[in-house]
């Protein structure tokens, strides 16, 4: 499978581990629970309620992540990139599933989904050792 502009961008750069990860999971969340808010406050309820769904889902799914790998949670974190994946899927095709892709809030939608995809790529998944940064750049 031909690797896609974001995935050469990504392997070049260092990867993220799990509590970077976790940090970064659940800003996300709060940053769509917030969006839903200004969303409903702007009377965009479709928006507002896209943003609600989004928020509480990736959430639900930080808080059921074994970040640590303790296996003392439901989600293991190996097995969160393939939901991080989807969550991405999910908030790309809340405004056309809600009907609001025609609108401003729709560009806050693309934004989130780039991110996440962007974070799943540039996360290490399986706990390899990491690249360093150059020293001298």
């Amino acid at each position: 499978m031909p690797d896609t502009a974001l995935q050469n961008i990504a392997h070049k750069m260092p990867k993220m581990g799990s509590r970077v990860h976790a940090t970064f999971d659940f800003a996300i969340a709060g940053a769509f629970l917030a969006a839903g808010a200004i969303f409903f406050s702007r009377n965009n309820k479709r928006a507002a309620l896209g943003a609600a769904l989004c928020g509480t889902a990736t959430l639900a799914v930080s808080v059921l992540t074994d970040y640590q790998g303790q296996g003392k949670k439901h989600i293991s974190y190996p097995s969160h990139s393939n939901v991080h994946t989807g969550l991405a899927a999910m908030a790309a095709t809340m405004p056309t599933l809600l009907d609001f892709a025609d609108e401003n809030e729709a560009r806050f939608f693309r934004a989130a989904a780039a991110a996440g995809s962007f974070m799943g790529i540039a996360t290490d998944y399986e706990g390899k050792k990491k690249k360093k940064l150059p020293e001298n750049e």
